[in-house]
């Protein structure tokens, strides 16, 4: 077989399969241009309904957030073998644990294009010989990847500021995302009656008068979250008036 009529065999390597969801709508648009997808990620039920959904193989490896020597060595020696297996063209990495285990295993694997997603940088928020591990560990993951894909231009100028990647190396797609807004099928208003937006204020109690913030992501330090209440307590009358909902 002609070569150039291969697929190209991308892998998608996450920490957990909740972040396999981002990909949702580019994994389809990759498969119509020719490409192969696999995903690997730790076990669980997520990544089976992803593999279904976009009609993917899915490979679970355990994988902790926390650093674990004999957990994290096991898991990159089964990335590596699952790499040599697959013989994929291109490894994408997200998230910093297997951002750091899946560049390292594919570079061992001999893989030819190895990509890191940065979307965030736990030791941002950390202090002492936790942030400089840290830190280590992931200027050695940019340095093992041929691009450095960041979620937006302060990601991007925190890295090569702070020395902790190449700045020829960091890239930021369009205005800067993970995988855009799906502002068609997903957060537009025509989707919604009018009084969708009212049932939801009152279902909550919120007047509907009132502006409302929202956050979305997990209740933890490295989200910024004691970051965004402070600047709630900013906000002068008559917008002090805020409360915690969940």
């Amino acid at each position: 077989m002609d070569r150039s009529l291969k697929k190209i065999k991308l892998v998608h390597v996450t920490t957990v399969p909740q972040t396999l969801g981002f990909f949702r709508g580019q994994i389809a648009f990759l498969k119509k241009r020719g490409f192969e997808i696999y995903a690997i990620s730790s076990p669980g039920e997520l990544g089976n309904q992803f593999s279904r959904r976009e009609d993917v193989r899915f490979y679970p490896i355990q994988m902790t957030r926390n650093i674990d020597l004999w957990s994290d060595l096991k898991a990159l020696i089964q990335l590596w073998i699952q790499f040599r297996n697959i013989k994929p063209g291109i490894v994408h990495a997200h998230t910093p644990k297997s951002g750091f285990l899946g560049v390292l295993s594919a570079r061992f694997a001999g893989v030819p294009v190895v990509f890191l997603s940065v979307f965030g940088l736990p030791q941002m928020t950390m202090v002492g010989s936790k942030k400089r591990l840290m830190n280590m560990l992931t200027r050695l993951s940019c340095s093992l990847a041929h691009k450095v894909w960041c979620d937006s231009f302060s990601m991007r100028d925190f890295l090569t500021e702070h020395k902790l990647c190449a700045q020829k190396k960091a890239v930021v797609m369009a205005k800067g995302s993970v995988n855009g807004v799906d502002a068609v099928e997903t957060f537009s208003p025509e989707l919604y009656k009018p009084n969708v937006r009212i049932n939801i204020r009152d279902l909550l109690g919120i007047p509907r008068e009132s502006i409302v913030l929202g956050f979305s992501g997990r209740i933890a330090q490295d989200k910024g979250t004691h970051e965004l209440a402070e600047a709630w307590r900013l906000l002068p009358p008559p917008y002090f008036n805020w409360e915690l909902r969940r």
